[in-house]
């Protein structure tokens, strides 16, 4: 109705061949603008905790526009052409709009739902765990609160389980990618204890649970031993020994248990506090073997 009243009043107002033709020009801005804030306004929401958002707007500013590119093509060259030719009347220009646009913008937000469905069935779960533990949220229950449906959600996610795999798979990448980013033990440590903080109701769940409470320092653990082969890949000083790789798992272990005492008791001290402490207590070979691999790497 929106569209058929404003086609309506620039009809009146405007009945010239080229007013019709700015008018076309007018309605694809218009999409453009509006997918765009449509997109940007999940990504943001959802996905500013793993992507730079610099990087966001760059990337949606380019895909918006292709994708706009091809829909001015199929649909608003047209009628432009159409009107410019004097081949279409008032009639049909409201039908277009009623049925052709509104098409295409119910079409663009089903993509956009599509493209980030398993941001927002995460984000339905972190709600869900507010209000009920996590033992009692079912997949039906996140997918209604995602404004999903049951189908969309095991395409994305096997079950229940899958999904919070996803969820730590997802922030230990992001903790690693802080890593080879900084460069520092340190960097992993701080960007791994955000993502929990950040998603405390979560992380509480899961270390509450007797079956679950291994997953999430599993991941935490491996994530740092992830970290020591980038550094030993990366390095002109060999690989390490027995000796010194026995040092790093045992270190791992004890951040590992320092992180755990962190989330069960309500994680008072903040991410970097936490991080520096246990930082201060890795093993002075392994320390020295990270340092010197690094000055060997940034020297290059």
């Amino acid at each position: 109705m929106l569209w058929r009243l404003f086609a309506s009043v620039f009809w009146v107002y405007a009945s010239t061949k080229h007013a019709y033709l700015f008018f076309c020009h007018f309605l694809k801005f218009c999409s453009k603008i509006m997918c765009f804030l449509f997109t940007f306004y999940y990504q943001m929401r959802y996905n500013s905790l793993y992507y730079n958002k610099i990087f966001i707007i760059k990337s949606f500013v380019i895909q918006i526009y292709l994708k706009f590119h091809f829909a001015y093509k199929l649909f608003i060259k047209p009628l432009s052409d159409n009107i410019h030719n004097n081949n279409i009347n008032r009639a049909e220009i409201s039908i277009f709009l009623q049925e052709k646009l509104v098409k295409q913008v119910r079409w663009g937000i089903d993509i956009v739902v599509r493209k980030n469905a398993k941001i927002l069935i995460e984000q339905a779960l972190l709600e869900l765990l507010i209000e009920q533990p996590l033992d009692h949220i079912d997949v039906q229950d996140v997918a209604q609160k995602a404004g999903l449906s049951r189908q969309t959600f095991y395409y994305n996610f096997k079950n229940k389980h899958d999904l919070l795999c996803w969820i730590l798979e997802q922030d230990i990448a992001m903790a690693t990618e802080a890593f080879r980013a900084g460069g520092e033990m340190y960097d992993y440590i701080k960007a791994a204890l955000n993502m929990m903080k950040e998603k405390a109701v979560f992380y509480r769940s899961i270390a509450a649970s007797e079956q679950r409470r291994r997953s999430y320092i599993n991941y935490f653990e491996n994530g740092l031993l992830d970290c020591a082969k980038i550094v030993e890949n990366r390095s002109t000083l060999g690989r390490m020994s027995t000796q010194l790789w026995d040092s790093l798992q045992f270190f791992t272990y004890g951040a590992s248990g320092m992180m755990q005492n962190w989330v069960e008791n309500g994680m008072q001290q903040t991410p970097a506090q936490v991080a520096e402490v246990i930082i201060c207590n890795m093993p002075i070979t392994v320390a020295r073997y990270f340092q010197n691999s690094m000055d060997k790497i940034s020297a290059k």
